[in-house]
């Protein structure tokens, strides 16, 4: 095995997943509290290199290497961002995200950006209803729509109807902006702000420059592959003669 080549090529396959989860990153730039992703990664494995085999003497290790270990959500709090929309409601912390019903069961999300059902039911943009800190839909009364910091629900300066259910715990991404969490317990003191959303916490400036360099570290890793295996065509070539 050529390990100058073999090394290269398992960088070239980590540098494609970080380019991948960084493209991913950038399409959502504009997507409501999304969190951004990245990726870990250690030496695949490192061989130790000594010499005299009665007494020996370690000289060091040569790695093979990078090895992609996990990916994980950068959960900083994004900007707030004002909107006419009574509706909408943002989670003014890192901690915490909106519990939702889907049909695949209960699912949580930091979206707030909410409608009201024909049977006005709160509902999120994939048409999933809201559910408040007891797991039940949340049906909202005809009137003008008040959400308090710690999330009750009223309407005309009333007393609350319901409270947002806004849970906490270890949340692992689903896809469609959705996270799930096996441990997921009601945050007992959330501050939620009405008619606001929470943007992505995407540097478009920041990604759009990892794209290139890691775009840049590809090519110059295929470049390395070619120059490697010339030299050992050349080798082999030499041999021969």
């Amino acid at each position: 095995m050529n390990r100058g080549i073999y090394a290269t090529g398992t960088g070239i396959l980590v540098a494609q997943k970080l380019l991948d989860i960084t493209a991913n990153n950038i399409a959502n730039v504009n997507t409501n509290g999304y969190k951004s992703d990245s990726v870990a990664f250690n030496d695949m494995f490192q061989q130790q290199l000594g010499f005299n085999k009665e007494y020996f003497d370690g000289i060091g290790t040569l790695g093979i290497g990078p090895q992609f270990t996990g990916q994980f959500a950068d959960r900083t709090l994004g900007s707030m961002q004002q909107t006419s929309n009574p509706l909408d409601a943002a989670i003014a912390t890192e901690n915490g995200m909106f519990t939702v019903n889907t049909p695949g069961g209960t699912r949580y999300t930091r979206d707030g950006a909410f409608n009201l059902a024909p049977d006005r039911t709160l509902v999120t943009n994939q048409g999933y209803a809201v559910l408040d800190k007891n797991g039940s839909p949340i049906t909202v009364p005809s009137g003008q729509l008040s959400i308090a910091t710690n999330g009750d629900l009223s309407v005309d300066g009333g007393k609350p109807f319901a409270t947002l259910g806004i849970a906490d715990g270890t949340f692992t991404k689903e896809g469609e902006n959705l996270w799930t969490a096996p441990d997921a317990t009601v945050e007992a003191n959330p501050s939620i702000r009405q008619a606001m959303l929470e943007s992505s916490n995407v540097n478009p400036m920041s990604a759009m420059i990892d794209m290139i360099k890691i775009s840049r570290s590809v090519e110059m890793a295929q470049k390395s592959i070619q120059s490697q295996d010339d030299s050992t065509q050349k080798l082999l070539g030499s041999l021969n003669n």
